[in-house]
């Protein structure tokens, strides 16, 4: 569980409000620009996630690790998948791509075989929350510099009539209520 006093949760809700009011107007929006714990502290607000995802940045790479209960597995009852995984992060044919680059699964590599197939795979496109997908359908760039990932909004379109931005209102709102620490 990543630990962020209550202000700064305020304060990155407010910046990530800000950047998805101005992509639903299409008007001028500012980069928004998210480090490693701005992330973090954005998964943690998330029930699902909480505790189960942690993102790193560092030297311009993205990597991730994540522990989830096995228990729907046979034999899993009890016990956790652990990965540990390097994303590549592009823009391709205008959409936000995220593809796997290296991974390793309860300390033990991904044979390549597995690796290559997975690779190739948009790992965007298995996000289940479609408001998301749909903000996410307005990111005109995205760019690692050092510890931080830097998004801009494509500018003059509107979103999608069936995007609610306000449900993901709701939900920054709610993870920022939750406390000094999330």
């Amino acid at each position: 569980v990543v630990e962020i006093p209550r202000e700064e949760v305020e304060q990155l809700n407010k910046r990530l409000r800000s950047f998805l009011k101005g992509m639903d107007g299409g008007g001028a929006v500012n980069d928004l620009v998210l480090s490693e714990k701005d992330i973090n502290a954005l998964i943690e607000q998330d029930e699902e996630l909480r505790g189960r995802v942690y993102i790193r940045i560092q030297d311009g790479k993205i990597g991730g690790d994540v522990s989830m209960p096995a228990d729907i597995a046979p034999g899993g009852s009890g016990r956790f998948f652990n990965a540990s995984a390097l994303f590549d992060v592009s823009m391709k044919n205008g959409s936000l791509w995220v593809s796997l680059s290296d991974a390793s699964v309860n300390g033990e590599p991904i044979p390549a075989i597995f690796l290559n197939t997975i690779a190739e795979e948009n790992l965007i496109d298995l996000y289940e929350d479609k408001d998301s997908a749909k903000i996410l359908q307005k990111i005109e760039s995205v760019r690692i510099e050092e510890d931080k990932i830097i998004l801009r909004a494509r500018m003059n379109e509107k979103m999608p009539a069936s995007t609610d931005v306000t449900c993901q209102e709701k939900k920054i709102n709610a993870g920022s209520r939750e406390g000094n620490a999330i």
